[in-house]
């Protein structure tokens, strides 16, 4: 029932997108060959089928492909990939095929995301891709020799983008964070800080979060800059877990401040989070006089589901 569901969906999306139409001067992809990929996919069948659609002269369909041969997960599949990865001439399937391989997992993927991730002059979109897989393949082979190079890259790629004097792109910062706490290569805590100056929130905000859950220890001002003056929320609240780490007064002062007058609901759940593993005595007087004006107004709300709640 599972399989001709998914494959209903499929023929219903490419009746949608299409029409009745065949492949049209590789603008679209035949139903036929919809159905074949979505079979596949959905009996984890990696075989000559998608082989041969992975060398179709349409890039769509190579694209497609390459994405089933990765949730599929078969590690049969990353020659194919690599072979897609490496030498094909649309960018946007070279993308998938970096992505199919970081879904696989298998260190077998290695040498071919190294070869990407070792030349900047590849698409950003395609370097993104490949250092996401980088993560992956080295949270899934933590042990194996081949990951030390994978770690080493991943920082490569994200100081040539901290260092790159026009245009860093974004999207290999972000998945170079995340990639970074997936593989936790040695002394990433200085690579990472360096993000933390810049304009697009969500960077910075990820860049906090991979800090504190690494347990960076060399971001204690700027973190606490970032929780004082920046006005998005999450990079508050992300800041102030890294200070909660901080056995200082200062730092106690500060986040009972935000615990208590923060405009936005995470930072304050985020800075009540920190004081607790402060452990400071003092906290809890000034806590619980919160706690009793909010259950007042809690109390005489109308709501059905008051705010005071959280």
């Amino acid at each position: 029932m599972k399989r001709f569901s998914t494959i209903f969906i499929a023929i219903f999306i490419a009746i949608s997108s299409n029409g009745f139409a065949q492949t049209v001067q590789n603008k679209s992809i035949s139903m036929d060959t919809v159905i074949e990929i979505v079979k596949a996919e959905d009996e984890l069948r990696y075989d000559k089928t998608l082989e041969t659609l992975m060398k179709d002269a349409n890039p769509l369909v190579r694209k497609r492909a390459a994405l089933a041969a990765g949730r599929i997960g078969n590690e049969a599949a990353i020659p194919m990939l690599e072979g897609l990865l490496v030498n094909d001439k649309s960018e946007d399937v070279r993308q998938m095929a970096a992505f199919a391989i970081g879904e696989i997992e298998s260190i077998k993927g290695a040498d071919a995301i190294l070869k990407v991730l070792g030349s900047y002059k590849n698409d950003d979109s395609v370097r993104s891709s490949a250092i996401e897989a980088a993560g992956k393949i080295v949270a899934a082979n933590e042990k194996d020799e081949r990951s030390k190079s994978l770690r080493e890259a991943i920082l490569s790629n994200l100081e040539y983008e901290a260092n790159r004097r026009s245009a860093p792109s974004t999207n290999v910062i972000l998945m170079g964070i995340t990639a970074t706490l997936r593989a936790k290569p040695e002394n990433a805590e200085t690579t990472i800080a360096k993000f933390l100056g810049y304009s697009d929130w969500r960077i910075r905000a990820d860049a906090l979060n991979t800090l504190a859950r690494l347990k960076a220890k060399n971001v204690y001002d700027q973190s606490k800059d970032l929780l004082i003056k920046d006005e998005n929320p999450i990079v508050r609240a992300n800041a102030v877990r890294i200070l909660g780490t901080e056995e200082n007064s200062e730092v106690w002062e500060l986040i009972l401040d935000k615990a208590l007058n923060d405009k936005d609901l995470r930072v304050r759940i985020n800075a009540i989070r920190a004081l607790g593993s402060l452990k400071k005595i003092e906290t809890a007087d000034k806590l619980l006089e919160r706690s009793d004006k909010l259950f007042a107004e809690y109390k005489k709300s109308k709501y059905k589901n008051p705010i005071e709640e959280n």
